[in-house]
């Protein structure tokens, strides 16, 4: 987890995210949404299909982070987004065998999806 706090925070990596309104696909705890909301993106949808999602809503409300981060849970096939700058993910999962999102973001990508548009 070292490695995607690293890159966000990293100054170079940092301006993708300030103002920018970010997806964070199967977000788990949404870890990686509290990080870039504090690099300053500007509206954050932090999503994951499983009652982690929950958890992450609390997780999120304790670290006062709530004005920034929407979570939800949904599949990303049933989301109605606004046009967003940034998707990220811990797509690999554990090996890419469990908890993979890789499908989600790739159908995210494809164009397939009425889920969002990507502002170009």
């Amino acid at each position: 987890m070292t490695a995607f706090r690293d890159a966000i925070q990293d100054e170079e990596n940092a301006i993708l995210f300030k103002g920018a309104t970010v997806l964070e696909v199967g977000c788990g705890s949404a870890i990686l949404s509290m990080w870039v909301a504090k690099q300053g993106a500007a509206r954050v949808f932090a999503v994951d299909a499983g009652d982690v999602a929950q958890a992450a809503r609390q997780v999120v409300r304790e670290n006062h982070l709530d004005h920034v981060i929407e979570v939800m849970q949904a599949n990303t096939e049933e989301l109605e987004l606004p046009p967003v700058d940034v998707i990220i993910s811990k797509w690999m999962g554990a090996c890419l065998l469990y908890s993979t999102t890789l499908d989600q973001v790739l159908y995210l990508l494809s164009g397939e999806s009425q889920a969002l548009s990507l502002d170009r």
